[in-house]
C-alpha cells in the first residue's frame, strides 16, 4: 500500500478522528481530579437528602452527577492498580463528605470508617478495570452497575454490616423511584441509580444523544413502575372504613451524655412532663425512644411505667436496658437494648430485644479475643448481649415489628417481620450522639426502603428528632415538633390499609446475590481471557 501523503499523524492524537489528546501525565491527572470531584458530589447527595425544598430534590442529582464523573474516569482501558486508585480515591472522598457526622463521636472512628469505605472503592475500581478488559465497552456499564450493587450488598453484612450510602437512598422522599424497591430491595434501586450515569457517559454507542435516550429510558421504565405502584395519597381525613392507629410519640430532646454529667431523673421527667399532655383515651400507643428509661426497664414497670398506661387507657412502648445480674459463663453481667409493650392494664404484654448490635458501641466483636479488648469494655461501659426473634408484640389485632436504632438499616430485619405478620414497622431511636448533623436524615433515608420493600407503614420515635411516620409507598409525614433537635409531643395517625404483598417480601435479596454472582463471573471471565495465548500469526 502506498504511503499517506500529507502531515505524519501525531502521536499524541486519539484514535477516533485525530482529535487531538492530553499528554498521559495530564491525562492521568485529570483522571484523577475528576474522581474525586465525583465522590465529592456523590457523597454531598446524602448530606441533602431530606432537606426541605429544592435542596433534597438535589441530592439525586448530586448523586447522579458525581457517579458519572466516578465512570468517566473508570470507562478507558486501565491497568487494575490504576483502577483501584481511581476507585479508592473517589469512594474516600463520597465518604470524608458523606459521613463527615462521625466527627461526633470521635476523630479516629472517622477516618477509621472512610478509609473501611474506600477499601471498597478500590476492590470496585480493581474489578472494574479487569471486567472492562474482558466484556468491552459496550457491555461496561451495566457490569459495572452490577459490580457496585453487589459491593453495597456485601457492605451491609461483611463485619456485621455498613449500610450507609447505598446509591438507592439518594432517592428517599422521593416515593415514585423508590417502587423499584419492592421487586429487588434497595439493592435494585441503587443498580438503577448506578446504571443511568454509566450509560450515559459510556464509550459506546459512540453518539452521545443515543447513549442519553438509553439512560433516559431506564429512568423512565424505573419510575413508571414506581408510579404504578403507588397507593392512594394519604390525606388528613382517610376514609372512615380504614383503620386508624393513633400515636403519640415522646422526643424529649435530651442530649446525650455519660458520667457524672447524665441525670437520669431529669430526662425522666421530662419525659413525664410531655406525656401528660396526652388525654386519657385519645391515643391507642404511647412510645418513649431507645434507652429513655434509666435504670432497669423491667424494675421500672411497677413503680413508673404501669401507672402511665393505665391513666393514660393506651399501650406503652418504651425503650430502656433490662439487666440480668447473675451474668454469661465468664461471669460477664448480661444486659439488653431493650423496649418493652404494657397494656392498658399495666400487664407486660411484649417484649422485644436488640438482634442486631452496633460493633464497639454495644458489643466487642469477636468476643473481645484480641490485644486491647479490656479497654474497649470499659469504654463502652455496657456490653450487650444479641435477642433473639420472638413473637410480635400485638397492639388490639395489629402486629407491631418493634426494631432498635439502627436495625431499621438493614432489609432483612422488616422483611422477616412482614413474613411473619406484622402491619406496623416501629422502630425507637437515640441519635443523641450525633447532634444537629446530617446523620439523622441519613438515617431517616435508609429506614424509608424498608416501608417500599414491605408495602407497610413505619412509625419512628427518637429522642433528638426526626420522629415521623413513613407510609407503604415512603411518603413521609414529619410534624413539626418531631424534627431534627427539636422538643414535643409527636402525634401521628397511622392508616391500617389491608398489607400489600411485594415480592422482595418473598424472595429477599436474590436480586442482590444475582448482581453479586454476575461481577464474579465477569471478573472470572475477564482473568480467563487474559491468560488465554495470544493466536500466533
Amino acid at each position: 500500500m502506498p504511503a499517506m501523503k500529507g502531515k505524519p499523524q501525531n502521536p499524541e492524537t486519539a484514535a477516533a478522528g485525530g482529535v487531538p489528546s492530553l499528554p498521559e501525565p495530564r491525562r492521568s491527572r485529570r483522571r484523577l481530579a475528576t474522581a474525586v470531584l465525583g465522590g465529592i458530589l456523590y457523597g454531598l447527595g446524602f448530606n441533602l437528602v431530606f432537606l426541605p425544598g429544592v435542596l433534597g430534590a438535589l441530592a439525586p442529582v448530586s448523586a447522579l452527577v458525581g457517579l458519572g464523573l466516578v465512570f468517566r474516569t473508570l470507562r478507558a482501558d486501565l491497568s487494575v492498580r490504576r483502577g483501584a486508585l481511581l476507585g479508592g480515591l473517589a469512594y474516600l472522598a463520597s465518604g470524608a463528605v458523606g459521613l463527615f457526622w462521625m466527627n461526633c463521636i470521635t476523630v479516629p472512628a472517622y477516618v477509621g470508617i472512610v478509609t473501611y469505605l474506600a477499601l471498597y472503592g478500590a476492590a470496585f475500581g480493581a474489578l472494574a478495570a479487569l471486567i472492562r478488559r474482558g466484556v468491552g465497552p459496550a457491555a461496561f456499564p451495566y457490569m459495572a452497575a452490577t459490580l457496585w450493587t453487589a459491593l453495597e450488598f456485601l457492605r451491609t453484612w461483611a463485619f456485621t454490616g455498613f449500610p450507609w450510602m447505598l446509591a438507592g437512598s439518594a432517592w428517599a422522599g422521593l416515593p415514585v423511584a423508590m417502587g423499584a424497591a419492592d421487586l429487588g430491595g434497595v439493592f435494585l434501586v441503587s443498580f438503577l441509580t448506578v446504571l443511568v450515569p454509566a450509560l450515559a457517559v459510556a464509550e459506546r454507542p459512540a453518539r452521545l444523544w443515543l447513549r442519553v435516550a438509553i439512560a433516559v429510558g431506564v429512568a423512565l421504565a424505573a419510575l413508571a413502575y414506581g408510579w404504578i405502584r403507588l397507593g392512594p395519597s394519604r390525606t388528613p381525613n382517610p376514609e372512615p372504613r380504614t383503620p386508624l392507629l393513633r400515636i403519640a410519640a415522646v422526643q424529649p430532646l435530651v442530649p446525650f451524655k455519660v458520667g457524672p454529667k447524665a441525670d437520669p431523673l431529669a430526662m425522666l421527667a421530662e419525659q413525664q412532663k410531655l406525656t401528660r399532655r396526652v388525654a386519657p383515651g385519645s391515643i391507642d400507643l404511647l412510645i418513649w425512644s431507645e434507652t429513655m428509661v434509666p435504670g432497669d426497664l423491667i424494675e421500672q414497670v411497677e413503680p413508673v411505667l404501669a401507672p402511665i398506661a393505665r391513666e393514660k387507657r393506651c399501650h406503652f412502648l418504651a425503650g430502656g436496658v433490662i439487666h440480668e445480674p447473675e451474668g454469661d459463663a465468664d461471669g460477664r453481667p448480661k444486659a439488653w437494648n431493650s423496649a418493652v409493650l404494657i397494656s392498658p392494664e399495666g400487664r407486660v404484654v411484649g417484649r422485644y430485644d436488640k438482634r442486631h448490635l452496633v460493633p464497639f458501641g454495644e458489643f466487642v466483636p469477636f468476643g473481645g479475643r484480641f490485644p486491647g479488648a479490656d479497654q474497649v469494655f470499659k469504654l463502652i461501659g455496657t456490653v450487650f448481649t444479641p435477642g433473639a426473634e420472638g413473637p410480635l408484640p400485638r397492639v388490639g389485632d395489629w402486629p407491631l415489628a418493634v426494631d432498635i436504632c439502627y436495625e431499621d438499616c438493614f432489609p432483612e430485619i422488616a422483611r422477616s417481620d412482614a413474613r411473619r405478620g406484622a402491619r406496623v414497622l416501629v422502630n425507637l431511636t437515640n441519635d443523641s450522639w450525633f447532634r444537629e448533623s446530617s446523620e439523622a436524615r441519613q438515617h431517616l433515608a435508609l429506614a424509608a426502603f424498608r416501608a417500599v420493600e414491605t408495602r407497610l407503614p413505619l412509625l419512628r420515635a427518637t429522642n433528638t428528632g426526626i420522629s415521623a411516620l413513613l407510609d407503604a409507598d415512603g411518603r413521609l409525614a414529619a410534624p413539626p415538633e418531631g424534627a431534627l433537635w427539636q422538643r414535643g409531643l409527636v402525634r401521628l395517625e397511622v392508616p391500617l390499609d389491608p398489607p400489600r404483598r411485594t415480592l422482595y417480601t418473598r424472595v429477599g435479596d436474590a436480586f442482590a446475590w444475582l448482581s453479586a454472582l454476575a461481577a464474579l463471573g465477569g471478573a472470572a471471565a475477564s482473568m480467563w481471557r487474559g491468560r488465554k495465548p495470544a493466536p500466533s500469526a
